[in-house]
């Protein structure tokens, strides 16, 4: 697998993906979603070992440009307190 240096940061919760990147970003988000979720789908069995699926997994993805570090910390603060809270 090909390292990309251009992500500067990859966060994960549920079903979203998000990067911050500053060449490519398009390409880079397909990338990620298409790597995560046959993997995702691969280890469901380990987690779940008795139970069937109804219903195929999917990712979807999106870019998002934030204007600063500050924007991008509130948002992922934002982002674990609605993780604990559901």
């Amino acid at each position: 697998m090909a390292v990309i240096s251009t992500v500067l940061f990859s966060e994960r919760e549920q079903n979203s993906v998000k990067d911050f990147s500053t060449n490519n970003c398009s390409k880079i988000l397909s990338l990620c979603v298409s790597y995560i979720t046959p993997v995702y789908v691969m280890k469901l069995k380990d987690f779940f070992p008795n139970k069937e699926l109804r219903e195929a997994p999917y990712f979807d993805g999106r870019v998002v440009c934030y204007p600063n570090m500050k924007t991008i910390r509130d948002y992922l603060a934002w982002r674990q307190l609605d993780c604990k809270l559901l």
